[in-house]
């Protein structure tokens, strides 16, 4: 049923696997996945349980069980998904901002925060660069480590031992190259694929803050019954109010469900103003507010170069246009810089190396070296998919790579993505909301009249006898 070379373990017990039935499946930006069939196992596998795979000792694949099937008429076989220990920070969210901090050191913030009561401890973290602003607004752990991922460039994942890494992606490097002579790989083929290539790329983003809009007279007029106004935009931030010239007391101006006993009220991301129910309403006054406020951001970045090139080989305009909504980014800088980053990374047709080996080492992220005259491959090409299969009681490793020489290189694109110039920021209009949570501890003491017979009375658990007689 398995073969000696790999072991199995669940909640550090060994298991009996079905021949054939291992796969994992490890994809960049992505959970890595486990799955395989144990037969006959001699405990009850729930969800939950840490799973360790081992091929010559060396451990492949940890994490925990995900879900279980369970068949068989005669024999017992038990079906088991897995997924790799960042499933262990799915389980929390993240309430924290920072400003001006080191990415590396806000990771480890976040890991002593939030997820260390999960057994996540500190691995390689690099410093990274400064970012001025960061607001995770009860994120997913996973998505939060994700938009640090994505504003810095940086990469992460947690190993088998619960540890967390952080640090530039041109650092990660594949443990073994491929070359002519190398003979440790077979089947390499090279794909040129335009099915993910565009040269123009629409954002169409969030929400962007205006500049202060002066004065302006909401609808409708004060009438002497209305107490609810409207503006042209939504509101952003906390508004200036004026009534005959007169400008009201900031601190008469709250937060709709938020402040209490103000004169007026608003919401973020709404373009109505209220007046509080106990004020007398606004009648002829000229009623004037002035306020900064949110526009919805569609932006588009294109490469001229290569719609030209297009127009040459194809005819027609030469244009490949592509829309992606990404409603986190907040700012127009920031999506015309992701708009660019999509066309940096799609804006050719791509080289896709693909090849299988009995290796292991390689993971999604890495960067591989290969050096191959006969198919003209010299260059660092990044590591997209990593596959596992059991092959004849072998592991067998397909891997897929990504060519990024139209970009300089791999390396340098990843250090083309840290200007040290550009402002990095996560949310920077927003505000942290942080829940005020009391605990209550009340005594209770109780007092009862009771009533003290002088004999017997009957009861559930007390009847009539020859020795016991009722009142």
């Amino acid at each position: 049923m398995i073969h000696s070379n790999r072991t199995y373990y669940i909640n550090d017990q060994p298991v009996t696997v079905l021949k054939n039935s291992l796969s994992i499946n490890d994809r960049i930006n992505e959970r890595t996945t486990c799955s395989f069939t144990v037969y006959e196992p001699k405990m009850e596998l729930t969800v939950g349980m840490e799973v360790t795979v081992l091929d010559h000792q060396a451990i492949i694949f940890a994490g925990s069980i995900e879900s279980t099937t369970e068949y068989g008429d005669g024999d017992r076989y038990v079906a088991v998904s897995c997924v790799d220990y960042s499933q262990l920070i799915d389980k929390r969210v993240v309430f924290t901002a920072f400003e001006n901090r080191l990415a590396g050191d806000m990771v480890k913030s976040i890991i002593y925060g939030f997820f260390h009561e999960e057994g996540i401890t500190e691995g390689t973290i690099q410093d990274g660069p400064l970012i001025s602003k960061a607001v995770f607004n009860y994120d997913n752990g996973n998505v939060a480590m994700n938009y640090l991922s994505e504003i810095t460039g940086y990469n992460w994942f947690i190993d088998h031992e619960k540890k967390l890494h952080f640090f530039s992606r041109e650092t990660y490097q594949a443990p073994y190259s491929l070359s002519d002579t190398s003979f440790n790989y077979k089947g390499l083929q090279v794909k040129k694929t335009r099915g993910q290539y565009r040269n123009r790329q629409y954002v169409r983003a969030g929400l962007d803050i205006t500049g202060e809009i002066p004065l302006e007279k909401p609808t409708p007029r004060p009438d002497g019954v209305s107490q609810t106004f409207i503006l042209r935009l939504p509101v952003a931030k906390k508004p200036r109010i004026f009534i005959d010239g007169v400008e009201v007391d900031p601190e008469d101006i709250g937060a709709n469900g938020v402040d209490q006993n103000k004169k007026f009220y608003f919401s973020y991301n709404s373009n109505t103003i209220t007046q509080d129910n106990s004020e007398e309403p606004l009648n002829n006054q000229v009623l004037e507010i002035s306020y900064r406020g949110l526009y919805p951001i569609l932006v588009v970045a294109e490469n001229p170069e290569e719609i030209a090139k297009r127009k040459e080989l194809e005819g027609g305009t030469g244009v490949y246009e592509d829309v992606i909504e990404e409603q986190k980014l907040d700012t127009r800088a920031s999506a015309f810089d992701f708009a660019t980053g999509k066309l940096d990374k799609y804006g050719m047709i791509p080289r896709i190396i693909t090849f299988s080996t009995y290796h292991g080492g390689l993971k999604a992220g890495q960067l591989l070296s290969i050096h191959h005259h006969q198919h003209n491959l010299e260059d660092s090409f990044l590591i997209e998919s990593v596959t596992a299969r059991d092959d004849k009681g072998l592991t067998q490793y397909n891997i897929k790579c990504l060519d990024g020489s139209a970009l300089g290189g791999w390396e340098q694109f990843f250090k083309s993505l840290l200007n040290e110039n550009k402002k990095l920021v996560i949310r920077e209009n927003e505000v942290l909301v942080l829940l005020n949570t009391t605990l209550e501890q009340q005594a209770w003491v109780e007092e009862a009249e009771g009533t003290v017979y002088a004999c017997h009375v009957p009861s559930d658990s007390l009847f009539p006898s020859e020795q016991v007689l009722p009142c």
